[in-house]
C-alpha cells in the first residue's frame, strides 16, 4: 500500500505540541537499541534548550517576561511554538543547600513550579546539577562555598596571576583570563579532588543533595532524569598527572563519584533516568566500564555528552561515531545535552542537528537566554538589546522530527533547505500503542499545508492537528513504514 495524502483535515481546537506527549509515563532506555522509550516501548525524541541561572538566586525570573532573565509561561509558549519539548534546567547546589545540611525549601518550590508549568506545554525537564570551575572562589559556579576545600594547594589563581586580588575574585579579576583556564589552577583541581576523595565528607553531602532532590521529584513524570554533574573536571592534575588521560579520570574519579551519587538517588527513586558525563575531552571514548549502579540500571542510564569545537574534534560525524561506540559498550541511552547555538555559525549547528537525526539522538542547545552566565556569553534565542527572538536561530532549531515512534527507527532526516522530512521505522509487535507523532512547523516550513506520503504494506490512518501529524498503524511486527513530508 503506497498512499499519497495532501493533508486538508484540520481540528479547530488549537492543538499543538502542548496537547501531545501527556501519556508517556516515565522515560527509560531500551538497552538493545540504546534509545529513549516511553511506558509503551515507543521511541521518544527530545529537542530543546538549556535553562541555567548560574548566579543567585540560581533560578530564572518567574514573575514576568524578560529577554535575559525570565522563564515564565510566555517563554514556555515560545519554546512549544518552535516544537521544543525539553529543557535542561539548572538545579544549583548552592541554591538548594546554602548551608551544610540545611536545604532551601523555597528554592525547591521554585524549581518544582517551573517543572510543573513547563509540563502544561508538554515540555519535559532534565534536572542538571550545573557547574563550571566549581565555585565563585575560582571565577565559576556550582558548589556552595562550604563545600570547597583546597587543602594545601597554592592560592588561587596560581599558576596564573591577577593584577589585584580580593578574598573572592571580582568580575574584573576573572576577566583577566578565559574562564575555562581556571580549571588548570591548583586550587580548583584540589577542590574537585577533595570532592572525589570525600575529604571532610564533602561527597557525602553531595550525595545527600541528590537524595533530597530525588525525593522531591520522584513522582514527577515530566522529569526525564537527573544529571549528576555538568562537565566534571578530572581532579587534581598536579598531584595526579595521569588524570590528564580522560579514560583514567573517568575510571578513577568519575565512576566512583557516580556510583556514590546514584546509590543515594536509588534509595528513594528507582524509576527516573540517571544521566552522567565523561570529562569534556574524551574524544576517543570514555573510560567507563559500566553505567552508574551497574548493568541492572542500563535501562535507566543515559550518557550525557557535549559537542563544542574546541575541545571536541571539528569532524562532527567522527565525534558522533565515538559516542555511539560508548553507548554500544555501556548499553545505555545517549543525549547531546550541550552544543553551541551561538558563536559557531549556522552551518555547524545544522551539521550537529543533522548528526543527531542520523544517530537518533535527542538534544538540548546551549542556551535559551543569557541568564546569569558568568562563564560564557551566549545570549541564546534572544537579542538582549532588542528583546526580540533571533529569527535565524529559531528557524534552525524548529525542525521536523518524530516525537514518539511506535516501532524501531531506521532513519530520520530533515533538509532545512527544502523542508523535506523523512522517517523510516519498523513496527514491533510488543509495542501496544501503535501511534506515531511527528512535529512539523506548518507555517515556517510547509506554507500551512504539508504534503504527506506514507508508504507501507499495512493499514494506517493519518491525522493532522495543527503542527502534529499522527500516524496510527494496525498491530503488526517487522513491517516498514516510510513517511515523507514536503511543502505542497
Amino acid at each position: 500500500m503506497n498512499q499519497e495524502i495532501y493533508i486538508l483535515f484540520f481540528l479547530t481546537l488549537g492543538i499543538s505540541l502542548a496537547a501531545t506527549l501527556q501519556n508517556l509515563g516515565s522515560i527509560s532506555v531500551n538497552p538493545e537499541t540504546k534509545r529513549l522509550i516511553d511506558k509503551f516501548g515507543r521511541e521518544v525524541y527530545f529537542h530543546g534548550v538549556n535553562v541555567v541561572y548560574k548566579v543567585p538566586p540560581y533560578v530564572p525570573r518567574t514573575d514576568s517576561f524578560n529577554p535575559i532573565h525570565s522563564f515564565v509561561e510566555k517563554d514556555m509558549k515560545i519554546l512549544s511554538g518552535l516544537g521544543l519539548n525539553v529543557i535542561r534546567l539548572g538545579l544549583m547546589w548552592p541554591g538548594a543547600e546554602p548551608q551544610k545540611g540545611q536545604f532551601n525549601e523555597t528554592y525547591y518550590e521554585a524549581i518544582r513550579s517551573i517543572v510543573d508549568k513547563a509540563y502544561k506545554y508538554n515540555i519535559y525537564t532534565i534536572l542538571d546539577m550545573h557547574q563550571d570551575v566549581l565555585s565563585e572562589k575560582f571565577c565559576g559556579e556550582g558548589a556552595p562555598s562550604w563545600a570547597i576545600n583546597t587543602g594545601n594547594a597554592s592560592k588561587f589563581p596560581f599558576p596564573f596571576s591577577f593584577s589585584s586580588m580580593e578574598q573572592i575574585p571580582n568580575k574584573t579579576n576573572c576577566l583577566e583570563h578565559l574562564w575555562a583556564e581556571y580549571y588548570a589552577t591548583t586550587a580548583a583541581g584540589a577542590a574537585f579532588q577533595n570532592i572525589y576523595d570525600n575529604t571532610d565528607g564533602i561527597l557525602d553531602s553531595l550525595a545527600g543533595f541528590w537524595k533530597k532532590t530525588a525525593s522531591e521529584f520522584k513522582d514527577h513524570k515530566s522529569v526525564i532524569g537527573y544529571e549528576l554533574i555538568n562537565e566534571p573536571w578530572l581532579g587534581d592534575l598536579y598531584t595526579k598527572p595521569w588524570l590528564v588521560d580522560p579514560g583514567e579520570a573517568d575510571l578513577r574519579n568519575l565512576a566512583p563519584l557516580y556510583q556514590k551519587l546514584s546509590s543515594a538517588i536509588r534509595e528513594v527513586d528507582q524509576n527516573h533516568v540517571i544521566m552522567f558525563e565523561p570529562v569534556t575531552w574524551a574524544d576517543l571514548g570514555t573510560g567507563f566500564k559500566e553505567v552508574p549502579g551497574g548493568d541492572l540500571y542500563r535501562n535507566r542510564s543515559v550518557l550525557s555528552y557535549h559537542y563544542y569545537v574546541p575541545p571536541d574534534m571539528p569532524f562532527v560525524k567522527e565525534q558522533f561515531e565515538v559516542r555511539m561506540a560508548d553507548l554500544e559498550k555501556l548499553k545505555c541511552g545517549g543525549f547531546l545535552t550541550e552544543y553551541a547555538i551561538c558563536g559557531n555559525g549556522a552551518d555547524l549547528i545544522e551539521k550537529v542537528l543533522n548528526a543527531c537525526d542520523e544517530y537518533k539522538q535527542s538534544w538540548t542547545g546551549w542556551m535559551y537566554k543569557l541568564y546569569g552566565n558568568i562563564t560564557g556569553d551566549c545570549s541564546g534565542l534572544f537579542d538582549p538589546e532588542t528583546g526580540e527572538v533571533n529569527q535565524k536561530i529559531s528557524d534552525i532549531l524548529s525542525r521536523s522530527y518524530p516525537l514518539v515512534v511506535a516501532g524501531e527507527v531506521e532513519s530520520i532526516s530533515f533538509n532545512s533547505k527544502d523542508s523535506e522530512f523523512n522517517l523510516v521505522y519498523r513496527t514491533r509487535q510488543h509495542i501496544p500503542d501503535t501511534t506515531t507523532q511527528i512535529y512539523v512547523n506548518t507555517n515556517r516550513h510547509y506554507s500551512g499545508n504539508p504534503k504527506v506520503i506514507v508508504a507501507t504494506d499495512i493499514k494506517y490512518t493519518v491525522v493532522r492537528n495543527v503542527d502534529i501529524i499522527t500516524i496510527t498503524h494496525e498491530s503488526a511486527d517487522d513491517q516498514v513504514i516510510n513517511v515523507n513530508i514536503t511543502p505542497p
